[in-house]
């Protein structure tokens, strides 16, 4: 057969002549193509989205066991109590001293943690982090520690294990996020930072027959207490939380569980707040 017989390479042919034994990629294979590639793309994003989620929402769990197991060997150290929840200042608001963050329960058991574990949950934004100070500068922190076991004895806690003790927080209502009552100094200037201490709607010191909801957690879209509508926590499900026995809750907390359920004219449930004695702080 000739050199020029089926199937041999013609320089001089027109474009798109003998498609089915051409050597080059033709102007329609390359639309197929980058069609093919975008449909692919767009099937997998959904997907590559929640593998990065499931990931962060699996290292901010594993930084909540660390910062148990320190509060844990903080608590050994200083007759089982729990540590301080912060330094205050004349107005009992944050003490920023020298260095200009807070002194915190995370400042005192920084030390204790895990190298590999972080006070900073991975989906935080930015905008989310307090800063606080630790003994060679300061650390990110989206965990805050409820306010009435600061310093508490955790032996005599009376229901430990139904309790929350620290659960994921944002700082200064980000997100519009439930904030209603940032610490102020006493000549009136606000405190920029609050995320570390979980409150109440209606006090930043103890709770009373008045509080309705718990501020400063991580649930977006909150900032007018519409929890019970509100569907945007930080993890798909919910937010993270230990107990005041020192393990993770058994379920993630979602928006409706801010809400405070009174028992005896104080928070009970997950939320409860035992009668303070000087005995007891």
């Amino acid at each position: 057969m000739s050199e020029e017989g089926y199937g041999a390479y013609d320089p001089s042919a027109p474009e798109g002549s003998d498609q089915a034994h051409s050597q080059y990629v033709t102007k329609k294979d390359v639309r197929v193509i980058l069609v093919v590639i975008a449909v692919l793309t767009a099937c997998c994003y959904p997907v590559f989205k929640m593998l990065e989620r499931n990931a962060q929402r699996s290292v901010c769990a594993t930084n909540l066991k660390a910062v148990s197991s320190a509060i844990g060997q903080y608590a050994e150290m200083h007759d089982e109590r729990f540590p301080p929840i912060m330094r205050t200042g004349p107005n009992n608001e944050p003490d920023l001293g020298t260095s200009g963050f807070p002194y915190t329960w995370a400042s005192d058991v920084a030390d204790l943690m895990s190298k590999r574990a972080s006070f900073r949950c991975p989906t935080a934004t930015d905008e989310e982090v307090t800063r606080v100070e630790t003994h060679g500068g300061s650390m990110p922190i989206t965990y805050g520690m409820y306010q009435p076991y600061g310093g508490y004895l955790r032996t005599i806690v009376p229901n430990p294990d139904q309790t929350v003790l620290v659960a994921e927080t944002s700082n200064m209502g980000a997100n519009n996020t439930y904030d209603p009552l940032p610490y102020k100094t006493i000549d009136g200037k606000t405190v920029p930072f609050d995320g570390f201490v979980i409150g109440w709607s209606n006090t930043n010191a103890d709770p009373t027959s008045a509080s309705t909801y718990i501020t400063r957690l991580a649930f977006a879209d909150t900032s007018k207490a519409n929890f019970d509508t509100a569907d945007k926590p930080r993890h798909d499900g919910g937010i993270h939380a230990l107990n005041c026995s020192g393990a993770m809750m058994r379920f993630l907390l979602k928006p409706s569980d801010a809400r405070v359920r009174m028992s005896r004219d104080l928070p009970g449930g997950l939320w409860e707040a035992p009668p303070m004695s000087a005995g007891q702080r």
